[in-house]
């Protein structure tokens, strides 16, 4: 004969429990999630579209040309307008020389100093880093720390303070160093080509290479009221609409087509091709 179970028999209408976490979930558990998706989705359809619109990148107010097929002659001529007159004046200094750096260096050193009681005091001191030249790192460090500005594509150093370079700058650096405004910050000022310069590839702190007011100073030598960085840009690299803002160039840095980069890419290749006739042998 059979043994009884000992165990009570379970009360069929005994209540459920509530549902709570680290327990089996309810039987009602389903219905309840797709309630609450159903009030998740009952939206209008202008508050839909306004979710989706603000995770859309902004439509672009016009399109490029294939860029294999731009003739950028009109630009590069701008640009060595400028080079011709930086280095015309740079000729006339004294200090302007050869580019030759001391035995066995590979690159510049470059400081900040403040004149104390005791001496010169080293508020920055830098080298090349990662192929950016050590003016540059300098310049950058001394934002950071405080020791000078950027504003409307001039940099300025605070009071009393001597930027010094112990090698000759390249050629690109004491371009863009005077056309930062430091003309009379340049140590050893040259138009030499720096190892790498075929490349085309010059890195800049990213407020330098983002300045409308630095690139138009260097596209646009002349002044021009049609001259600036985003006209030459409209007439030579727009198919349809128009470049109304710096911002919208800057916004292309992301795409297949990186009209910032385009721009600085044109200015070493003009650089490149045109140092050589300046340079102090």
């Amino acid at each position: 004969m059979p043994k009884e179970s000992r165990q009570p028999a379970k009360s069929a209408t005994k209540a459920a429990a509530p549902y709570q976490k680290g327990r089996s979930r309810p039987e009602n558990f389903q219905g309840f999630v797709k309630a609450q998706r159903t009030k998740r989705i009952r939206k209008t359809e202008a508050e839909r579209l306004a979710e989706e619109a603000a995770w859309l990148p902004p439509e672009k107010g016009f399109t490029l040309k294939s860029i294999d097929f731009v003739d950028r002659t009109p630009l590069k001529n701008q640009i060595k307008i400028t080079i011709r007159n930086v280095f015309q004046d740079l000729r006339t200094l004294e200090s302007f020389g050869p580019y030759v750096l001391g035995k066995g260096k590979q690159s510049a050193t470059s400081k900040v100093t403040k004149p104390t009681a005791g001496g010169d005091l080293t508020l920055v001191e830098e080298v090349t880093n990662a192929n950016m030249h050590s003016e540059m790192v300098a310049l950058l460090k001394s934002i950071q720390a405080g020791h000078a500005s950027f504003h409307l594509g001039n940099f300025t150093f605070s009071p009393n303070l001597q930027f010094v370079t112990v090698e000759p700058h390249c050629g690109h650096c004491t371009f863009i160093l005077y056309m930062l405004g430091l003309r009379n910050k340049l140590g050893l000022p040259t138009a030499g080509i720096y190892n790498l310069a075929n490349n085309c590839q010059y890195p800049l702190p990213q407020m330098f290479e983002e300045s409308e007011e630095l690139v138009n100073r260097i596209c646009n030598p002349l002044n021009a009221p049609n001259g600036n960085a985003i006209d030459l840009l409209n007439s030579l690299f727009v198919q349809k609409g128009a470049i109304s803002s710096w911002n919208e160039v800057k916004a292309t840095q992301n795409d297949s087509v990186n009209l910032l980069k385009i721009l600085w890419t044109t200015i070493y290749e003009c650089l490149y091709e045109d140092l050589s006739q300046y340079q102090v042998k």
